[in-house]
């Protein structure tokens, strides 16, 4: 295995990959062991509250949304061996666009309706929309 911040010999990341794809005796490693999280956008708005989740490739009904009364969870099981075709070749050397399994999970703060909670998914991005709760009105009471 190659120790790639101690190499001197090669350039540059394309000489590296060079490499491992050539040299049998070698495995292929990515330069970073950082685990990136799952891709979330989360914003608010004027409405409400609103979750953009990256679920490329993966179908609406294989995603999992629950909510009770102050959580919202977001989860997609798949295991390494149904992510790979069956046409893939046997040396494996990056999976990176297989689809990961995720689950996700927030604490909803009680200033949005939960009850509401609305999710589509289209082109590859699951949206969640979770409204403002309304605003009580007060109303005067007349003694009797």
């Amino acid at each position: 295995m190659i120790d790639y911040y101690t190499t001197t010999t090669l350039d540059s990341v394309a000489d590296i990959l060079f490499k491992n794809f050539f040299d049998s005796k070698s495995n292929f490693a990515t330069i970073t062991t950082q685990k990136i999280p799952h891709p979330v956008n989360v914003f608010q708005n004027e409405e409400g509250l609103c979750f953009e989740i990256a679920c490329t490739g993966i179908d609406k009904s294989e995603i999992t949304v629950e909510v009770d009364s102050t959580t919202l969870r977001v989860k997609y099981q798949k295991s390494l061996k149904d992510t790979m075709s069956e046409s893939a070749p046997q040396k494996v050397f990056s999976n990176s666009l297989s689809q990961k399994s995720f689950d996700l999970g927030w604490r909803i703060s009680d200033v949005y309706d939960l009850s509401k909670l609305e999710a589509k998914q289209f082109e590859g991005l699951l949206t969640i929309t979770i409204p403002n709760k309304q605003k009580t009105v007060v109303r005067k009471i007349e003694i009797q």
